[in-house]
């Protein structure tokens, strides 16, 4: 597990940038959002359901040592995570099934600023995201500024740190488990509390399986000057829209990815939900869009070992994203297309709208023939029409890209679960006169 885990860490190492770079690429001078007021909610205090107490003493940490064998007691057993929902993020320690409530909000509802969905898309995530962000009301905080909490009741069984060099300090992740078939996840504290530092951190670059009872309410750690990465996992739910659930064995878990609203108790889900920006079901945001036969979706170079992009006897690339590909509609507003392409990761930008918006992904087919794509700048506004800052909450945000086409994209489904695909930047679709050798393939 600790391999796959350190991947899942590797695979976010970007982010706080990527993202970073997309809010203050459209932030005004004044980047101090104001508190979102929820009623009935003191500002002051964690968020829980009536049904969870506040006053919960310290656990009794379990501390165990990795098992020097299958056979061997009292320790914890690492075990590797499946690519067909057997995945297993506790290490053979995980007790009971089924989900478990979220009756905690992870952090204080005065201290969020809104919540991104499931499913954006930015710079190296070159897939849609399987996580949701929850942006503090003051982005550019100082580290440690604001709570985070457990949202359910559990173990903490994962901690991990990876070393930030671009922000620092460095970025804690950690998973709780609810049941055998149950995790949250959480990425990108700047801190954990003292009781927690000592009884679970590990040094930049490792994991630490632990087991450590959690209640929900209980403070774990703090973020400060980034954003909250939350998920929910649910292994007993296998998402649809991803054809072949093997192309995403590095990161078993993605295929049961779940909303994390379905899980949280009244009032939370409710209060939560008044922040969240998306306002098209699902409300938590969407990963999976693969339609057999079809354009829409997630894609692979050929011979790249899908989600991973290598395989384990080849080098390491330098972006393992760079061979990805996806035509999927936008995580906020879904009427809107977006082509998000790893080849250019090297380039300014790798995320495009479609001038026009059509064709619509989700009809073409082998049957189609090429199609010509002309790339635009993604742009998204508020009901009122004026260009959302993406750092505080407001109703009605969509999609209104630019008019100006920065270049085109041939595309051929070759067969049901492959195409062609080659993007001629700084030109017109009347420029474009066909495939060239810089073509490629691409699976799925």
């Amino acid at each position: 597990m600790s391999k796959n885990v350190s991947l899942k860490i590797r695979h976010l190492s970007s982010i706080l940038l990527v993202v970073f770079f997309l809010l203050s690429a459209c932030a005004p001078d004044n980047l101090t959002a104001s508190p979102i007021n929820v009623s009935s909610t003191p500002a002051a205090s964690v968020v829980q359901s009536s049904s969870t107490q506040s006053g919960v003493a310290r656990p009794t940490t379990i501390a165990l040592p990795t098992c020097p064998s299958s056979t061997a007691t009292g320790c914890v057993k690492v075990t590797p995570l499946g690519g067909n929902g057997n995945i297993d993020l506790s290490h053979g320690t995980c007790e009971g099934s089924g989900p478990a409530k979220l009756s905690a909000s992870p952090m204080k509802l005065s201290d969020i600023a809104l919540i991104q969905p499931m499913g954006l898309m930015v710079g190296g995530h070159v897939t849609p995201i399987d996580h949701q962000y929850y942006l503090p009301t003051n982005f550019r905080s100082a580290p440690d500024t604001y709570e985070i909490y457990s949202a359910l009741d559990g173990y903490i069984v994962n901690v991990g740190i990876e070393k930030e060099q671009v922000n620092p300090p460095d970025k804690i992740s950690l998973f709780i488990e609810g049941s055998c078939t149950f995790w949250v996840w959480y990425n990108l504290l700047t801190s954990l509390t003292p009781e927690l530092t000592q009884q679970a951190l590990s040094k930049p670059g490792e994991n630490s399986p632990v087991r450590i009872p959690i209640k929900a309410g209980q403070l774990l750690g703090y973020i400060g000057g980034r954003t909250l990465d939350f998920a929910v996992i649910d292994s007993e739910i296998t998402l649809s829209g991803f054809i072949i659930p093997e192309h995403y064995a590095s990161e078993s878990w993605k295929i049961h990815i779940v909303d994390p609203f379905d899980y949280f108790d009244e009032p939370i889900r409710t209060q939560l939900l008044s922040l969240d920006v998306r306002f098209a079901e699902p409300r938590g945001g969407k990963i999976d869009y693969d339609v057999d036969g079809r354009l829409i979706g997630n894609w692979f170079v050929e011979n790249t070992n899908g989600y991973a992009g290598f395989f384990p006897d080849q080098p390491r690339p330098l972006y393992y994203s760079a061979s990805h590909l996806a035509i999927v509609p936008d995580a906020i507003d879904p009427s809107a297309f977006t082509i998000s392409i790893g080849s250019l990761l090297l380039e300014r930008q790798n995320q495009f709208g479609i001038l026009g918006n059509a064709p619509d992904p989700s009809q073409v087919s082998v049957k189609t023939g090429h199609v010509v794509y002309e790339l635009v700048q993604i742009d998204w506004v508020d009901a009122n029409g004026q260009r959302w800052d993406n750092l505080h909450y407001t109703p009605g945000v969509h999609r209104s890209d630019g008019q100006q086409v920065i270049g085109t994209v041939l595309v051929q489904m070759l067969d049901d679960r492959h195409l062609k695909f080659e993007v001629f930047m700084g030109k017109r679709a009347s420029q474009v006169n066909g495939f060239t050798g810089a073509a490629q393939i691409y699976e799925r």
